[in-house]
């Protein structure tokens, strides 16, 4: 990345600021790793809790915006499915490559 400063962003941080949204508690979500790496920005794929979101939008939005002020990269969020987010027996995929 031509001297740019890398900066680790770990998946704990990342489920750390999106569980912190009532909404999307214990919804599934995921993390896309892109190639080349390091990749320029968070891609994350949610799904939200119907009963507790209004706008889906705009919870979309204030996502985007507390994990760019929280790790100061761009972020790109889709809204999903729960059934859309990857499954291992007994466990979600929170974390995949593309």
């Amino acid at each position: 990345m031509g001297g740019e400063e890398v900066v680790k962003i770990y998946s704990r941080e990342i489920e750390e600021v999106v569980y912190s949204f009532p909404e999307l508690r214990f919804m599934p979500y995921q993390i896309v790793r892109k190639k080349p790496f390091p990749q320029d920005k968070i891609i994350l794929r949610f799904s939200y809790n119907p009963k507790l979101t209004k706008d889906p939008e705009e919870l979309k939005k204030r996502l985007e915006t507390a994990l760019k002020e929280k790790f100061d990269v761009d972020v790109e969020a889709k809204i999903i499915k729960p059934e859309e987010v990857a499954a291992m027996p007994h466990k979600l995929v929170k974390v995949v490559d593309e």
